[in-house]
């Protein structure tokens, strides 16, 4: 334990340096900041530094690379926030690059599992391995599994069907029960047919 104010309280939990940040994980390494923590139970979590980064996911194998106000909570397990701004994941084996506050996963089952954002913001992808790539309020709902948005602003698939895919541009919409729909761009289009473009 270094820098201020730190605190550890598992077997082999560490805190590099920084100020008021505590780690309760068993083999959690905490690198410093300030007011970051890792809960009892997310055992072999990593946080590298940032301020007001949490861990308090029951899961192992987390981590949080830096940035401000990131979160990793739930059952989460081997998940990942890069860094960025108020991000969280709440899901296993899922990845979010930075951005400001996205989110992945919201703790049902198999919701976020396998998800990515890459960044962006406000953007939330809660599908079963879907890819969100960026741009601004995007989301992908649980039931698209496999589905992408490239990036965009607003475009949306709340289609309960799987392997959907939105290119980019502003307001699109894929719904229903649409599968394998694709809209490549432009403005507010909606696909809700299967093999619709």
């Amino acid at each position: 334990v270094g820098g201020y104010g730190n605190s550890t309280s598992a077997t082999y939990a560490s805190v590099v340096g920084g100020t008021l940040n505590s780690n309760a994980a068993l083999y959690g390494f905490l690198g410093g900041g300030q007011n970051c923590s890792i809960a009892a139970g997310a055992d072999h979590s990593v946080i590298v530094g940032g301020n007001d980064n949490d861990i308090t996911s029951t899961g192992d194998d987390n981590a949080i690379g830096g940035g401000n106000g990131n979160s990793i909570t739930g059952t989460s397990q081997s998940a990942t926030i890069t860094g960025g701004y108020n991000n969280s994941v709440d899901s296993v084996a899922s990845f979010i690059g930075g951005g400001s506050n996205n989110s992945v996963g919201d703790g049902s089952f198999l919701s976020g599992v396998g998800a990515v954002v890459v960044g962006g913001d406000s953007n939330t992808n809660d599908a079963y391995f879907g890819f969100l790539g960026g741009g601004e309020w995007c989301s992908i709902a649980a039931g698209a599994q496999h589905s992408v948005i490239v990036g965009g602003n607003r475009n949306n698939i709340t289609s309960t069907g799987d392997d959907n895919v939105i290119g980019g541009g502003n307001a699109n919409q894929i719904s229903g029960t649409a599968t394998s729909a694709t809209i490549p761009g432009g403005a507010s289009n909606v696909a809700s047919g299967d093999y619709s473009q």
